[in-house]
């Protein structure tokens, strides 16, 4: 790496050069065609033209063998890279007649009424207020009389009967029926939009130079 844009004497910039094989067979030997070429008349020089080199190796799970390339510099956030987040959202309701029917149910009333009749004798002919509640039938002294007449035809003045209840019990029924009301029929839901999908750079802080390699010169020795 030099500190100027120009690579120095039996050196090359690292750009991706084809080179001749046969030219700089000792490189060759070295690097194949790691970095591209056929292999057999040319290969390649690295090209680390506004790249950055990393080091090989395996680390936290992550590994670079020699001649891999990767990375982009700017990137465009997808949905599943986003912070978890709320957008602002607008309801447009549309109003109009709806029709609702209601239908029929089926009720289950029962009416039950209950006539006491008292075990004590009868006292007077007619039923009369403080006198209007069955009794045993009895003869004016007293007495029961199987023969006494007890009913007579619906006429005169009428007397309610003491000891009577009725009662009402269950649920009432009821008739299908139809209305129409005015309600919400359908509308249009309308979200805020966010953002502007502008791609941010990945670039930490740089300085350029020149990455230059040795075409000619001393063979590494190899331990």
């Amino acid at each position: 790496m030099v500190p100027w844009s120009w690579a120095p004497y039996n050196y090359q910039l690292c750009q991706g050069q084809v080179v001749n094989l046969q030219q700089y067979e000792a490189l060759f030997s070295l690097t194949g065609t790691v970095f591209g070429g056929n292999g057999t008349t040319t290969f390649a020089l690295p090209n680390l033209a506004t790249r950055a080199p990393v080091g090989t190796g395996l680390l936290n799970g992550t590994s670079y063998t020699l001649g891999a390339f990767g990375g982009t510099p700017t990137t465009t956030l997808l949905v599943n890279n986003l912070p978890l987040h709320n957008h602002s959202a607008s309801f447009a309701p549309v109003s109009g007649p709806q029709v609702v029917s209601i239908p029929a149910t089926s009720g289950n009333l029962g009416v039950g009424v209950t006539i006491n009749a008292t075990a004590n004798a009868g006292t007077k002919a007619t039923p009369q207020t403080g006198f209007n509640q069955l009794g045993q039938v009895s003869t004016g002294t007293g007495a029961p009389s199987p023969s006494a007449l007890l009913y007579a035809a619906p006429a005169g003045t009428q007397v309610p009967l003491a000891g009577v209840s009725a009662s009402l019990t269950g649920t009432a029924g009821s008739g299908a029926a139809t209305v129409t009301i005015n309600a919400v029929t359908g509308g249009t839901v309308t979200t805020g939009m966010t953002g502007s999908n502008t791609p941010f750079t990945n670039m930490p802080p740089y300085l350029a130079m020149s990455f230059v390699i040795a075409m000619n010169g001393l063979y590494p020795d190899r331990p």
